[in-house]
């Protein structure tokens, strides 16, 4: 496909885009996209052991580079030839410039996922309005899913992701129970169907029955 051919696709797509209402309480869709990086650049930065970026060096370059551009006494102290004031100074510049654009990525990034949040709760529950009267036809009527499959699909996403959801809890928990120990048997133990001991018999003092010895009778007078 011609680079042309995908411009005008692009452009096609943005203008439509922002012709959206907002929903949701986001903010409007921004009249530009952000740029995409070159493939390229991935396979680059693995490739290379890049050095740390102190908060040093983003306070006080722009002000070093102004330094370094209006200096009499660097040339004269480092030498043309290992570096040129005006190209270090330019350089200084240029990483700053960069590292402004990565923190507005940033900031940007942080924003756009807010409002993008807003967007998809409004969008959600319309969704889980028409769920419930869209499958039901669908049980009926085949066709239905037939000509929305991917609009079905859209609806029963959360449903979907919450059994998912579930099924792996209760897989993790199976593998998380302990595993029965070996020889082990649900039979009672011995120690448990031993019959009690016998309680201890009363001692004879207990109980032979105790008696009186009789009274001797009065003698006659």
């Amino acid at each position: 496909m011609s680079s042309s051919l995908q411009n005008k696709k692009k452009n096609l797509r943005s203008s439509t885009l922002h012709t959206l209402r907002p929903v949701g309480g986001a903010a409007p869709l921004p009249t530009a996209m952000v740029p995409t990086p070159p493939e390229e650049v991935g396979a680059a930065s693995k490739a290379r052991s890049l050095s740390p970026v102190t908060r040093v060096h983003l306070d006080v370059a722009p002000e070093a580079a102004r330094e370094l551009r209006a200096s009499t006494s660097f040339s004269a102290v480092v030498g043309s030839r290992v570096a040129h004031a005006g190209m270090l100074a330019d350089a200084i510049d240029f990483a700053f410039a960069w590292s402004r654009h990565a923190k507005a990525a940033e900031a940007w990034q942080a924003y756009a996922t807010q409002q993008s949040r807003f967007a998809w709760d409004y969008v959600i529950a319309q969704l889980d309005v028409v769920r419930s009267p869209l499958l039901a036809a669908e049980a009926t009527d085949p066709t239905i899913g037939q000509e929305l499959g991917a609009f079905m699909r859209l609806v029963s996403a959360r449903a979907d992701a919450s059994r998912r959801a579930v099924a792996t809890r209760r897989t993790r928990k199976r593998l998380k129970a302990p595993a029965p120990q070996p020889g082990a048997s649900s039979s009672t133990s011995p120690s448990a169907t031993a019959s009690p001991s016998p309680s201890p018999s009363p001692s004879p003092s207990a109980t032979l029955p105790t008696t009186t010895a009789p009274r001797p009778s009065s003698l006659p007078s």
